[in-house]
């Protein structure tokens, strides 16, 4: 079990560095251009929703064409939240 948890959170980390951090700060502590929540703030839901909101263009505050390459599976999200989780102890 810890060894598993330990190897979402290396997957995590691998992810969200590939993905999110060249937007959203190292440990997800970045207001994106001033709209997005901090990410390290958010909830596994919260952070769900957003990135499906994104996939079907309901959300769209002139940023949705700049996370599209970014999308990713449920798995995927909750290997990055279980990584942010982690790094900002």
């Amino acid at each position: 079990q810890i060894v598993q948890q330990a190897q979402e959170i290396k997957s995590g980390e691998k992810i969200y560095k590939a993905k999110c951090a060249s937007c959203h700060g190292d440990k997800g502590e970045v207001e994106t251009y001033g709209l997005s929540k901090k990410l390290k703030d958010m909830s596994l839901d919260e952070m769900k929703t957003a990135i499906r909101d994104y996939e079907i263009k309901e959300k769209d505050n002139g940023m949705a064409i700049l996370m599209e390459p970014y999308l990713m599976v449920e798995n995927d999200i909750e290997k990055v939240y279980k990584y942010l989780q982690e790094v900002n102890k």
